[in-house]
Parts: structure tokens; C-alpha cells; sequence
């Protein structure tokens, strides 16, 4: 199984001849017609210049796609922090190599440094979020983490803070964070 890249700039033939040598399918746009949900040895190829198309490509690479795009220096950043996200390594993939037969992988094309880890508990700011108004959906998307994991980590606030409800919980961190 190949490792999800990321691969940023100008796609040239030779690079997608060796994707497909490679076994990977290559898709031109992001996926949203193939019917199956998973797109594991999948490389969407496609440019990103507007909030929508860096939405679609997110979403191709959390159903487990390389992916091969051109992007707008407006949302450069945002596409390197969301495919940071999804696990993606920038690089080429499987690149054709001076031998002709074998493939060499992953050339790095951007190096970001690792955004310092927040010291506090997962649910922390589940719980600001809840305090200044919004949905346990609307955290959950914020904290781009599932609905799932919004309300596991929810309980593990509760359980935490010896509460019984999510509400008390918040109410009880509000109190303690004063």
C-alpha cells in the first residue's frame, strides 16, 4: 500500500505513468464521483483556488487519496494544515527514476514545522466552545474532529470533573478556569 502524499505544483506525464506503474489510479478532480467511499490508491489530480475545491480535496484525502494539485497563494497554508490533518506527507509519490524500473518516493517539497503541542486536555476546549454558545456539531467541526470523538471526549471531561451532564461539566470548568 502506498503512504498518502501530497504533491504541489504542476503534474508532468511522466509522473502520472509512473503513479500508474505504481498501481495508484489517477483521477482528475477530487473524487466526488466515484461511488465507493474509500480512494486508498487513489491520486486526485486538481487545482485549488477557491474554499470549495480545498473542501473537496480534503475530503479526498480523509477517504484516503494522494493528492497532486496546484493551489492559490491564498490558501496554501490552509491546504498544508488540513492535509497535515489527514496524514498526508508531502511529496511526489512514486516518481520515475534514472533506471527506468524502480521508483523513488516521497521528495519532499515544503517542510512546515510542527505546531507546538497545547498542554491541555483534548476537552478543554470542547468545553470553551460549549461555554461561549455553540453546538456540540459546530465544536466538533472547529476542533476538526468527528461528532464521534466530540462526545467521547466529552465524557472524559464529564468523568474527569465528577459530573453527571455536559452541561455541569462546563459550568464546573468555567468555575475552576476563574
Amino acid at each position: 500500500m502506498s503512504e498518502p502524499f501530497l504533491r504541489v505544483g504542476a503534474v508532468e506525464p511522466g509522473i502520472r505513468q509512473a503513479w500508474r506503474a505504481a498501481g495508484l489510479t489517477v483521477l482528475d478532480g477530487f473524487g466526488s464521483r466515484v461511488s465507493r467511499w474509500s480512494l486508498e490508491r487513489h491520486v486526485c489530480v486538481g487545482h485549488i483556488g477557491d474554499h470549495t475545491a480545498l473542501a473537496d480535496a480534503v475530503e479526498a484525502a480523509d477517504r484516503g487519496a494522494c493528492l497532486a494539485v496546484t493551489v492559490s497563494d491564498a490558501l496554501a497554508d490552509a491546504l498544508f494544515d488540513d492535509a497535515a490533518r489527514a496524514g498526508l506527507r508531502a511529496g511526489d509519490g512514486p516518481t520515475p527514476s534514472g533506471d527506468g524500473g524502480s521508483v523513488s518516493r516521497f521528495v519532499a517539497v515544503r517542510a512546515r514545522p510542527d505546531p507546538p503541542a497545547d498542554p491541555r486536555p483534548e476537552w478543554v476546549v470542547l468545553l470553551e466552545l460549549l461555554a461561549d454558545g455553540t453546538s456540540v456539531a459546530q465544536a466538533a467541526r472547529s476542533c476538526h474532529i468527528s461528532l464521534r470523538s466530540a462526545y467521547r471526549r466529552l465524557e472524559t471531561a464529564r468523568t474527569t470533573l465528577g459530573v453527571a451532564s455536559t452541561t455541569a461539566a462546563v459550568v464546573e470548568w468555567r468555575s475552576r478556569s476563574r
